[in-house]
């Protein structure tokens, strides 16, 4: 099979779309030696937050006016490329899918992440709110099959989006094994000094903004309505 991928994200994203993009890509890369992976990405083809798998072809823009206007191109451009590659699938990793792809004879999936910017449009730019609501509708509209991260989102793209339900998946997003990794006291002891940590402590890994809702976690646990193991 030959599967294309919106990489923009991979090689880009520091935060939770990037690492989503790198670990999905990397994961079917491994699992699936035999299927050949396309990574659609409108940037440069060095990045320092991800060096793409064997068995995977990065396509870029080609000619002078494509290398500007590299929005452009992964927008209008992509499709008419995955149809001439003869991809069979291609997968919107966040949100978005090329426009025109629903011409081809390719199969989409899309992942929506959240739709966040519709349940708290007042942490949005107005132009913002504009942007991501023709995207993600026209995604969910044209896509395949949709991927949502949790039943939460399953339940706004049916509220807000009408999606029919039959059209979406939840499936969990999986967690790294680094993660399960057991490290000695030794490892551990210059850590808690270097930043005077206590033996026990709540680590939020992410960026510190108003939707991330770290008043609401705080004000819980004080309020003892968050236990703590």
């Amino acid at each position: 099979m030959r599967i294309g991928f919106d990489a923009k994200r991979a090689f880009k994203n520091t935060a939770g779309l990037g690492n989503f993009s790198r670990s999905t890509i990397a994961a079917l890369a491994n699992y699936y030696p035999d299927d050949r992976f396309f990574l659609f990405h409108p940037g440069k083809a060095k990045s320092a937050l991800f060096s793409a798998p064997e068995l995977t072809t990065v396509i870029r823009p080609k000619g002078f006016w494509w290398k500007i206007f590299r929005n452009a191109w992964r927008s209008f451009r992509v499709a008419g490329i995955a149809k001439n590659l003869k991809i069979d699938v291609y997968h919107g990793l966040s949100h978005e899918l090329p426009q025109g792809i629903e011409k081809t004879s390719i199969k989409t999936i899309v992942t929506i992440h959240d739709l966040i910017y519709v349940r708290y449009p007042h942490l949005y730019q107005k132009a913002d709110q504009i942007i991501y609501d023709f995207k993600f509708r026209n995604a969910c509209e044209v896509a395949t099959r949709i991927h949502a991260i949790s039943e939460q989102t399953k339940i706004d793209l049916i509220s807000f989006f009408h999606v029919p339900e039959k059209k979406i998946k939840v499936i969990y997003q999986a967690i790294n094994p680094l993660f399960f990794e057991e490290l000695t006291e030794d490892q551990k002891m210059p850590v808690l000094k270097k930043y005077k940590l206590p033996k026990k402590f709540l680590l939020s890994v992410g960026t510190i903004e108003q939707r991330k809702n770290m008043v609401g976690l705080l004000e819980g646990m004080l309020m003892k309505k968050i236990n703590i193991p």
